[in-house]
């Protein structure tokens, strides 16, 4: 008898995640039950372990955590099915990326504290990669939404810094963590474009049969919503400008005539799109990842709520 397979779906955040996640949810009886998937919830997965991974260190912190995966079913011997763990924040969080400017800085501490939990590597690894204009302003926007301090957009710019760190840097320590996972990336511009695709891509013919999701997931931030929100903290300061940022996100939520957070030049966005096209080549020339759905991934996103 094998054990149970876990399957990490591991990010990365702003790639339509969460979007996924409720479509798992919203499936997990099917997934379960044909489909060969034991889903465990996201809400369930970050309290028992993804919050607590900083704390690995810490006997009973550990014991709870490892109890908590063998409850998902985790290590227990079956009949090969899979466990789908999906979590963007097992990697870190985009407070993260925009205090320090890099992508993921802590990615092998994070999982490698994570396989000593699993005590077993995973069979399948998922990732989607964004274009790093789009993917940088709505990290920058969703670290604000969790901040307790709002983040000066000049001074988080100033900061980023891709030279060294970019999508291929980040896979690379997944690999070097689980490397003898089969590791499936995808871009998130062609999950917009064909979000079907891809998942018949990740769990096989019988996405056909899920229920798909209607409603509309949360979207990125206005330019007007982070407009007021810099005035804000300029004058009252970055607690109080903190404070009030949902309230901000719903008085003036992104729009047909309410565009978008985008802060970069047009310059700073060609020099973005050529870094993302050859990190994508390079990625499907890599070793030991499978790029999904190549043709087509770099192509101008198409509106879509899944943001």
């Amino acid at each position: 008898m094998a054990d149970h397979s876990v399957v990490l779906h591991l990010g990365a955040h702003k790639t339509a995640t969460t979007y996924l996640q409720r479509l798992f949810f919203k499936n997990r009886q099917l997934l379960e039950s044909d489909l060969g998937f034991g889903y465990v919830p996201m809400f369930r997965l970050r309290a028992d372990v993804t919050t607590r991974l900083d704390r690995a260190d810490s006997q009973p912190e550990r014991s709870q955590m490892v109890e908590a995966l063998r409850g998902y079913g985790v290590g227990l011997a079956s009949d090969g099915r899979r466990v789908l763990l999906s979590d963007e924040n097992l990697i870190g969080d985009c407070a993260e990326i925009m205090r320090s400017g890099k992508l993921y800085p802590r990615v092998l501490t994070r999982l490698r504290r994570l396989r000593e939990l699993l005590g077993q590597e995973p069979r399948e690894i998922w990732f989607a990669v964004r274009a790093y204009d789009h993917f940088l302003a709505s990290a920058y926007v969703e670290a604000n939404r969790h901040a307790k301090e709002f983040l000066s957009w000049d001074a988080t710019a100033a900061r980023v810094d891709l030279s060294r760190r970019r999508w291929p840097q980040v896979l690379a320590d997944v690999r070097t963590v689980f490397p003898g996972a089969r590791v499936r990336v995808w871009a998130f511009e062609q999950f917009v474009a064909d979000d079907r695709s891809v998942i018949r891509h990740l769990i096989g013919e019988g996405a056909a049969r899920l229920v798909y999701i209607e409603e509309a997931v949360r979207a990125s931030s206005s330019a007007d919503a982070m407009r007021v929100a810099e005035l804000l903290s300029q004058t009252l300061g970055p607690a109080a400008a903190a404070s009030v940022f949902a309230e901000l996100d719903a008085l003036l939520p992104k729009s047909a005539t309410r565009l978008g957070f985008s802060p970069w030049s047009d310059d700073d966005k060609a020099a973005f799109r050529r870094l993302y096209e050859a990190d994508l080549q390079q990625l499907g020339q890599a070793g030991g990842l499978e790029l999904i759905s190549v043709a087509d991934q770099v192509a101008a996103p198409r509106p879509t709520a899944a943001i």
